[in-house]
């Protein structure tokens, strides 16, 4: 199958399983993400959230001070995110290669948390150079990316009866072809999740 077909089934499957419809368990880190943005995003400018899920709680947070598109993959994530979150518009799309109604740097911000993860190696520099594309100069783009290198599945993901698919370089190398594409690093960090090592790279930069 596919790998981008393996991610799209297992998110339409499991998509109750992954996220409720208000926060819950796992949201609580976002808090801090999502204040920086608003730190050092003026309100009333459009953000994109690629991989925007169900809309819980990135772009339902967003969209009380900013114009919020929110891109997906999983036709049911974006059915749910069009329904919990009225006041942002949600497209389904492969962010590697949407086209979005919107004019080129046109976006303040892009964050994209626990969605890159997933795409194939090979598209990450074009999906980093769209990026670029779509940030207004200065713009902030705030991304969960694997802090190790990995690609692989899971079967029976979260219970849901569908596989998952992951595929990322480690964190030295995801800043290499950041920067690459142009954008400019301003710190990294670390979220800790199961064991000593398997957590994710959190990194902010700037366009």
């Amino acid at each position: 199958m596919n790998p981008k077909d393996i991610v799209k089934r297992g998110y339409d499957q499991a998509s109750l399983q992954y996220r409720g419809d208000a926060p819950g368990k796992g949201c609580d880190r976002y808090r801090d993400w999502l204040e920086e943005i608003e730190l050092l995003v003026p309100a009333g400018q459009a953000v994109l959230d690629l991989g925007c899920g169900n809309g819980v709680p990135v772009a339902s947070r967003l969209s009380q001070n900013y114009s919020v598109v929110g891109v997906d993959l999983s036709p049911v994530q974006v059915t749910r995110a069009r329904r919990l979150v009225p006041g942002a518009k949600f497209l389904c799309r492969d962010m590697a290669n949407a086209e979005l109604p919107t004019p080129d740097h046109h976006f303040g911000a892009i964050v994209s948390f626990y969605a890159l993860v997933h795409l194939p190696r090979e598209e990450l520099r074009p999906t980093l150079d769209r990026v670029m594309r779509w940030l207004a100069p200065g713009g902030i783009f705030m991304a969960t990316i694997g802090f190790l290198e990995w690609e692989g599945t899971e079967e029976n993901w979260l219970g849901s009866g569908a596989p998952m698919y992951w595929s990322h370089p480690d964190q030295t190398e995801f800043i290499r072809v950041m920067t690459e594409a142009g954008l400019q690093l301003l710190r990294t960090d670390y979220v800790p999740e199961g064991k000593i090592g398997q957590g994710h790279g959190l990194i902010l930069a700037r366009r």
